[in-house]
Order: structure tokens, then C-alpha cells, then sequence
């Protein structure tokens, strides 16, 4: 089953809402005993790419959309773990150059980019570009 995309041409403050609640969602809250940047500003996330874990620090920071990215998917509405299309060792690996996309309805967690496709779900795309680096675990 292919996945059905929406692309949402968004501007000004709603985009950055759509993007700050992309993240939001797919970023748990930091802990208290959790290294933290300035004013909490960096995030210690999970990653699945490949049905493998990886860790992340998250710092806030906005790519403009051009060039190479891979995609993450985030699951608006659970505490479901971000799955990445790509992961350090992949020939076409773009470095942690990442899209966000927000997948409406999922009631599983996903552990690979090929089964959020297969799903059947709705995979809205969003205006988020950012760059992080993925972490062996």
C-alpha cells in the first residue's frame, strides 16, 4: 500500500507553529538530571532507522530548504520514537541533514522507514529543515 503524502505550503508564524509542534511532539521533554544547553535548549532524542536505535542531541536550528535531505517521520498525538530513512553508514546518508514529516493515525510503533511507508498512513509533509547527527547507542 503506498502512503499518501500532503504538502502543506505554509507561511510565516503558521509555519513555524507546524514546525515547532512537529518537534515538540517528536521530542520528549529533557529530565532534570539531563545535561542541558542554555536555557534547555538542546534535546536528547531516540531514533530508529533500519529497526536499530540511535540516540540524538537535538539544538535548535532551521536549514533552509535546499539541497540533500534525509526524512524523519514523527507521530503527532503519541510518545511514539522518530524513525529516520537513513542512518550513518547508508551510501546516500546526507550527514543529518533531516525533513520532518508528521504521520496522522499510527497505533504501532515503527522501528523502519520501508513499514511507515507500507503502512497506508497519512504522511503530511512539513516546512522543517534542521540538521543533527545520529549516535550509536
Amino acid at each position: 500500500m503506498t502512503a499518501r503524502y500532503r504538502s502543506y505550503a505554509l507561511v510565516g508564524v503558521a509555519a513555524l507553529a507546524l514546525a515547532i509542534a512537529a518537534l515538540s511532539v517528536a521530542v520528549p521533554s529533557v529530565s532534570a538530571g539531563q545535561p542541558q544547553g542554555p536555557h534547555g535548549s538542546v534535546v536528547f532524542i531516540s531514533v530508529y532507522a533500519h529497526d536499530t536505535l540511535y540516540g540524538s542531541v537535538v539544538a535548535p536550528n532551521s536549514l533552509p530548504a535546499k539541497g540533500h535531505f534525509d526524512e524523519l517521520y514523527v507521530f503527532p498525538g503519541t510518545s511514539f520514537t522518530i524513525v529516520s530513512d537513513a542512518a550513518p553508514g547508508d551510501r546516500d546518508y546526507n550527514g543529518g541533514r533531516w525533513h520532518v514529516n508528521m504521520v496522522m493515525g499510527a497505533a504501532v510503533q515503527f522501528t523502519n522507514a520501508e513499514d511507515v511507508l507500507a503502512s497506508g498512513l497519512t504522511i503530511v509533509s512539513t516546512e522543517t529543515y534542521f540538521s543533527c547527527s545520529l549516535l550509536p547507542r
